[in-house]
């Protein structure tokens, strides 16, 4: 049965790579492929294939010192250790395995036991995390092992696949307690106490183990390493970290063998973890139905033009719990020197993060006209002009970012690190420049969609809608063609309000001072990217009404 299994697997991958070449045919998918390949080429192949680039790569030696590269793993092992505390504290109803309509149709009423449909599940996962680990190596093995991107490529599936097992792994035991009796709150009851309970006690030996995070460390690089390594290897992280450690050691290895001794514990752990999914008895067909049933009533929604079957980021339990989440940090950070130690490390990643979505929402959240484009035609018989029907599109992704980034914006303002250990940055300089980020973000942020929006419009035989089957490898092409667009065209955006912000700064600084001209200087030049906005939806209006699906119909 195992082996009937596998060649359906084989027979599936052998028509999509038919069904991918067919579209080779055609010129907007050759144009992205060939972008892909040149990417690819370029940033990752051409430094090893000549010069002095490739001696210095093949050599073997690592292109990151040990010390950054014990930087890394502490930084990565904490990142896995946030992932896999989701699966168990955000968990869904009951185990699902994601099978298709037509594997549901057949091999659920064949004679096939539970176990081996674990194994299709499994041997089906592998072609998703091969491609990955593969890409995930053009982008690393340069920066860690040069000259030996296949360490690296194992390093990767080894991490990626204990992960995948764990996730799986996870959903069967929640459901198993389910089919026991433990309810829904009692659950959220146990994961909350359990949270509770690690929160407490890692501020409790913070305040004794971890040094306080200063600004003037954020510019020291050896200080934020130490800081960084202290904050891993004391307390309860120093305990709950080395799983996790273990798993990012073959990526980091540098020589070969360092890789065969750190492979061994995660192949252990790879062993476990399949032992414990391929073991446990949870009943997945129900859930995986219903699955299949919720997939299907997205699309329709989807086709319909309904988005509040799919607009799960808006929904009331989500937004409360970020905004709650938002006001225990505030709360925690207004209580001066009790606060927790580790909260200035918030207020930085808040810093980080607020500008960076304006640019990363609109690759993420895409429930915009890049999603209605395939019914372009129903729209347009709307009693509404185009430039309305622009501005509506993208206002709603707009403010879901937009509440997000001023959640940010207000972490950073109570949490942002201190400048040294005798003096601190300014709460009013904070709150000054606070209130500029809060002027500026959601414009900017309104430019991304916009822009994003804008190539969708020119160029719509390369738009992919989310109902349309996913693309092959010249999807990775397609994506870099519009991200390396949209950012060229946001930075000549932003070219004129940058230019009005500095101006107004320099002419009002002597009379209002360092405070007050921050806000000051963010009005005009939030007013010149607004004019800009305007002009664009009004040329995006018309460039929607001149829209024929006939003739360049989205891919």
């Amino acid at each position: 049965m195992i082996a009937a299994l596998v060649y359906l697997q084989a027979c599936l991958a052998q028509n999509r790579l038919r069904a991918w070449l067919r579209r080779l045919r055609q010129p907007k998918y050759l144009v992205s492929l060939g972008a892909a390949v040149a990417y690819v080429y370029f940033f990752f192949l051409r430094p090893v294939a000549g010069g002095a680039v490739a001696g210095a790569a093949v050599s073997g030696a690592a292109g990151l010192s040990p010390e950054l590269l014990a930087l890394v793993e502490a930084a990565a092992a904490t990142v896995l250790l946030l992932v896999v505390s989701l699966s168990w504290l955000l968990p869904k109803r009951r185990a699902a395995l994601d099978f298709s309509e037509a594997e549901i149709a057949f091999l659920f009423p064949a004679p096939v036991s539970r176990r081996r449909l674990v194994h299709f599940k499994l041997i089906k996962s592998q072609v998703a995390i091969l491609v990955t680990a593969l890409v995930m190596t053009l982008f690393t093995w340069r920066w860690v092992a040069a000259g030996h991107a296949w360490r690296q490529g194992v390093g990767w599936w080894l991490l990626m696949a204990t992960i995948n097992l764990h996730d799986l792994a996870a959903s069967f035991t929640r459901t198993r307690l389910a089919e026991r009796g433990l309810r829904p709150w009692q659950w959220r009851c146990l994961v909350l106490g359990v949270l509770g309970s690690v929160v407490l006690l890692t501020d409790w030996w913070g305040q004794r183990a971890w040094p306080t995070l200063s600004l003037d460390r954020l510019t020291d690089l050896p200080a934020l390493r130490e800081y960084a390594t202290r904050l891993t290897t004391a307390g309860p992280l120093a305990i709950l970290l080395p799983p996790f450690r273990w798993l990012v050691r073959p990526v980091l290895a540098p020589d070969l063998s360092g890789f065969l001794w750190a492979a061994g514990p995660v192949l252990a752990l790879l062993a476990g973890h399949y032992a414990w999914v391929v073991r446990s008895a949870a009943a997945f067909e129900e859930a995986s139905l219903e699955r299949a049933r919720e997939r299907a009533r997205m699309l329709a929604a989807v086709q319909a033009g309904n988005w509040g079957a799919v607009a799960t980021l808006l929904s009331p339990r989500f937004c409360l719990g970020c905004g709650a989440v938002v006001l225990a940090l505030v709360l925690a950070g207004s209580l001066g020197t009790a606060a927790p130690r580790w909260l200035p490390v918030v207020g930085v990643c808040a810093v980080l993060f607020a500008p960076m979505l304006s640019l990363i929402g609109p690759q993420l959240l895409t429930l915009d006209l890049r999603w209605d484009l395939t019914m372009a035609d129903l729209i347009k018989t709307y009693p509404l002009p185009g430039w309305q029907v622009v501005l509506g599109e993208v206002l709603a992704p707009t403010v879901v970012v937009t509440a997000f980034q001023w959640g940010l914006i207000v972490l950073a303002v109570v949490l942002f690190p201190e400048t040294g250990p005798h003096g601190g940055l300014a709460e009013a300089t904070r709150v000054a420049w606070g209130l500029g980020s809060a002027l500026c973000l959601p414009l900017l942020t309104l430019s991304g969609f916009l822009l994003a929006n804008g190539l969708a419009l020119l160029l719509p035989g390369w738009c992919r809608p989310a109902t349309s089957p996913t693309l092959g490898f010249e999807a990775m092409g397609y994506g870099l063609l519009f991200f390396a667009a949209q950012v060229v065209a946001l930075v000549l955006l932003l070219v004129a309000p940058a230019l009005v912000f500095g101006l107004v700064y320099w002419l009002t600084h002597p009379w209002l001072g360092s405070i007050l001209v921050v806000p000051a200087a963010a009005v005009p030049a939030a007013a010149t990217l607004g004019g800009e906005i305007a002009a664009a939806v009004g040329m995006l209006g018309d460039l929607f009404d001149r829209l024929d699906s006939s003739v360049d119909p989205p891919a």
